[in-house]
């Protein structure tokens, strides 16, 4: 039997179409795990989970290591011997704070970008069909 999820526990897809994706439980979540996923339960006496889980998002894992299983296969998978293979840096608790904190940070920016770059895209298709039907009455 499969042991119940905890918070700070990192999900991860080893399995089909979503391989890779992974997210960190949060407290009060309560589900159970399919097949296709597998739980990692980080020694947090040793690295912190937002670590891994930021690490297991990273170009280096994503794009290296599990986008080639991907290549020419209907249903990719990922194992537990696959990951122990994959590349992890592990430096002090404190730098692992300051990576975790930076990369936070970015994702908030980025986040604020999207939405900027979303309102932005919906205003300019507001304003297309008056620009469009000035140009065409010659008025510009």
């Amino acid at each position: 039997m499969r042991g119940e999820p905890k918070a700070n526990d990192i999900v991860l897809v080893r399995e089909g179409g979503g391989t890779g994706k992974c997210a960190l439980v949060q407290r009060d979540q309560r589900f159970s795990l399919g097949q296709r996923v597998m739980m990692l339960r980080p020694n947090t006496d040793r690295v912190l989970p937002k670590y891994v889980l930021h690490h297991l998002l990273s170009p280096v894992i994503q794009e290296d290591h599990i986008r080639p299983l991907s290549k020419g296969s209907a249903s990719p998978h990922l194992n537990i011997g696959a990951l122990r293979q994959f590349p992890f840096v592990l430096p002090t608790l404190d730098v692992q704070q300051g990576v975790v904190e930076e990369l936070d940070e970015l994702q908030v920016n980025v986040a604020k970008i999207a939405e900027l770059q979303s309102t932005s895209a919906t205003e300019l298709n507001a304003m297309l069909p008056a620009i469009l039907d000035e140009a065409f009455k010659g008025e510009l």
